[in-house]
């Protein structure tokens, strides 16, 4: 029924849901390394679950958070949405608060026991690989930017393919890699927690030799060490 409202049309192969593991690294290592089955994460989802990982089990209250993505994220079908020429110099929003990964996501925050609400609103940039996303939201009880700090080490720790840095996360420090990069930001009051990864590799197609790896026994990093194509 989620995936029917998420999608617009039923599972094509409902009965077998039961028997995949969901791949996403960050959040379901150990239970990757046992499966036979696995459903790798969206783009969009990746980056803001990865994101989110900082607030388990917080209460968290309204999370308001945007995605841009390059032209790739749209496939190779012809059409305006990824044809590059009617993007270039243009910037947009699309499938606004109704994106099909937004239910992923908070499918991901009900099991990581994160209470809020998350409002999504995807975005399209003049670029071709990579996502820049940011969560903003008021600090829970309790939480200052230090702490929020601890909480993303410590979330991140056995991430090999996650970095934390100070200040903002950079597309073109991450196209053409596996990695993704994380900046948190705070005041007295709220809140951001940013993100970049290339939508075609820590987003899709990295991702899943990642996943591959874990299943498999076999270094998690095997063929997928290298840096993107960034000069610095």
């Amino acid at each position: 029924m989620e995936f029917e409202r998420a999608n617009g049309k039923p599972h094509p192969c409902p009965e077998q849901l039961s028997h995949f593991v969901y791949g996403l690294p960050e959040w379901n290592r150990a239970a990757i390394a046992e499966a036979k089955r696995i459903a790798c994460a969206g783009c969009f989802a990746t980056a803001l679950q990865i994101a989110l990982l900082p607030l388990r089990d917080l209460e968290v209250g309204l999370i308001a958070a945007t995605a841009v993505t390059g032209s790739s994220g749209s496939g190779t079908s012809a059409s305006a949405a990824t044809h590059h020429p009617t993007r270039a110099n243009d910037f947009r929003a699309y499938k606004i608060l109704t994106h099909q990964h937004l239910s992923e996501v908070r499918a991901a925050m009900a099991r990581g026991h994160i209470s809020g609400t998350l409002s999504f609103v995807p975005e399209s940039g003049p670029f071709v690989r990579g996502i820049f996303a940011a969560l903003q939201f008021l600090l829970p009880r309790g939480i200052d930017r230090a702490e929020l700090r601890a909480r993303a080490e410590e979330a991140f720790a056995g991430s090999p393919f996650v970095r934390l840095i100070e200040g903002s996360p950079r597309v073109a420090a991450v196209a053409g890699s596996n990695f993704a990069d994380v900046g948190i930001a705070a005041d007295e009051k709220s809140a951001a927690i940013l993100i970049a990864l290339d939508n075609l590799g820590k987003g899709m197609a990295g991702q899943a030799v990642q996943v591959m790896n874990l299943a498999l026994g076999l270094e998690e990093t095997t063929g997928l060490w290298s840096a993107g194509r960034f000069p610095g």
